[in-house]
């Protein structure tokens, strides 16, 4: 859930500044829950990934895509999940992890059909001058 959380935050906060004017001289804004959130997911990325737990792979999908990242960390996160997703599927083409069958392959489609999207610009972080 910690995933789905900070991938709402990002999502969020995009629709909240949609309706403010942005200084391009000062970037946007910084939200600390965002960044600790993110600190979390860093730390934990190597469970989240491997843990059989599709929906966690799913969440990681959704805040890589908001934020514009491709590395969380050192890992790539889409190379990594990949990997730990065909680990789990059988011949039979089911994913199996901590949910179910069908829940699971739902989440591995979802997480495999959106992390290769190409990325035109990521989102960019300028530190305002002082």
């Amino acid at each position: 859930m910690a995933c789905a959380g900070v991938a709402t935050l990002f999502i969020t906060q995009d629709y909240l500044l949609r309706f403010k004017k942005w200084d391009p001289c000062t970037g946007g804004t910084f939200d600390p829950n965002i960044e600790n959130g993110l600190k979390f997911v860093e730390q934990h990325i190597d469970e989240l990934m491997n843990a059989g737990n599709f929906y966690a792979l799913y969440g990681i999908e959704r805040i890589a895509t908001a934020s514009g990242r491709r590395y969380f960390g050192a890992i790539d996160w889409f190379q990594s999940g990949v990997d730990s997703a065909i680990k789990r599927q059988n011949p039979a083409g089911r994913f199996n992890g901590i949910y179910g069958a069908v829940p699971d392959t739902s989440f591995a489609l979802l997480f495999l059909s959106r992390g290769r999207a190409p990325v035109m610009m990521n989102k960019l972080q300028y530190t305002p001058w002082k």
